[in-house]
């Protein structure tokens, strides 16, 4: 976990030398996840500001790097239990269809990554 924690940190200081400004994406682990997803989002204080998955750039901005995890806060997932959830890595593919620059995006793993974020694809 600790080398996890440094790997993202120095991905983000490292793409964060042309950046805007830094934001975090965290989105809650749980079944209602489906039905209506939400994220918490901030650019520095924490709890970031609860939002839908559409309302990200009314907290950060197009440019700025995304750091993004998923996070089970009822505790029922590791971290390697969410790194062979299926769930997971679709949340992970749809932020990424929706927010990432494909050209600078870092997969970490199937629950973390760090993008910067382009205007909000709208899906067909």
């Amino acid at each position: 976990m600790k080398k996890l924690l440094v790997l993202i940190f120095s991905l983000i200081v490292s793409v964060n030398s042309y950046a805007n400004d830094i934001c975090y994406a965290d989105i809650p682990y749980d079944s209602s996840q489906m039905l209506d997803p939400k994220m918490l989002a901030s650019t520095g204080t924490f709890p970031g500001k609860e939002i839908k998955w559409e309302e990200l750039l009314t907290v950060c901005n197009v440019g700025d790097v995304v750091s993004m995890m998923l996070t089970d806060y009822s505790g029922s997932q590791s971290f390697e239990d969410l790194e062979k959830n299926g769930i997971a890595l679709m949340d992970t593919q749809f932020f990424i269809q929706r927010y990432c620059d494909l050209r600078e995006t870092v997969i970490i793993n199937n629950f973390a990554l760090v993008c910067r974020l382009v205007e909000l694809r709208k899906q067909k």
